[in-house]
């Protein structure tokens, strides 16, 4: 699962003037060809700039920039040799001949809150603790074996996550994004992965609203989600089995179905990490 250690935030300027921002993962190439999340020098194509031209990437607690060039990175006046590195400090930059490319660190904001606390499960078992989405979005990827979950920052570009964002050379299929209050779904269109289901409604659109206590089916794979710190009971109605508030004499919301029999769904109190 990444971390916010995972993530540099990234201005790129050209000749003085900022032409780009955003928050990626690492490692994060930098170039002129397409597949780069950061590109540079293709419009108008300028060959002295590679296709892949440099990459930073994560060197434990912090980062480090790969020159892959032929022509050079410049760091701190200094002209890389192809194929050499060079640790970078928290809040650093360098040179792609008119371009100038500020990094730093992303970091934690522990202020921000915990919106959902998302519990995984797969043919109906836990895949382990509930992730938080909240600062850090969750992300699903469909792949041949089944499913696997991923977070990024909040603050990163979702369309840039979910067309950059690999796994195994996977694209995100889906990412649970957390708001004050409630949050949303988006995904890729509905001919590009199979069917997904809120609450067993059908999901036809590529972005959907969602709100604590939702649950996101998609084939045998189970998303709840509670409001942090509290207890939630799913319903026993085998035909539902959706989330309710924790009231025990109450009806079951979605299909009126009892709830004294209802399952109790905890989740322990947020720890922040």
């Amino acid at each position: 699962m990444s971390e916010i250690d995972d993530f540099v935030d990234v201005t790129v300027s050209r000749r003085g003037k900022e032409v780009s921002q955003g928050c990626y993962k690492m490692p994060l190439s930098i170039g002129r060809g397409e597949h780069n999340p950061v590109r540079i020098g293709h419009d108008p194509q300028d060959k002295t700039i590679s296709r892949t031209h440099a990459v930073v990437q994560r060197a434990g607690q912090g980062f480090r920039l790969l020159d892959k060039s032929s022509n050079g990175t410049i760091y701190r006046g200094v002209r890389m040799k192809q194929g050499s590195s060079i640790d970078l400090k928290p809040k650093d930059f360098f040179e792609i001949f008119e371009f100038t490319i500020d990094v730093a660190k992303s970091k934690r904001d522990p202020n921000a809150p915990i919106i959902f606390e998302a519990q995984v499960l797969i043919d109906g078992y836990k895949t382990g603790a509930p992730f938080q989405v909240g600062e850090m979005l969750l992300l699903c990827f469909k792949k041949k074996t089944g499913y696997i979950f991923d977070q990024a920052p909040v603050k990163a570009d979702l369309d840039t996550i979910l067309s950059s964002h690999r796994i195994e050379d996977e694209h995100a299929m889906a990412a649970i994004v957390g708001l004050q209050g409630g949050g949303f779904l988006a995904t890729r269109p509905i001919a590009e992965r199979p069917p997904i289901l809120v609450n067993k409604q059908p999901v036809q659109s590529t972005k959907v609203d969602l709100h604590p206590r939702d649950v996101i089916e998609i084939e045998n794979v189970r998303i709840e989600l509670y409001p942090p710190g509290e207890s939630s009971l799913k319903c026993s109605n085998l035909s539902c089995e959706l989330l309710n508030p924790y009231t025990l004499n109450a009806n079951c919301r979605f299909c009126s179905f009892g709830l004294i029999g209802g399952v109790t769904r905890a989740v322990p109190p947020t720890d922040k990490r």
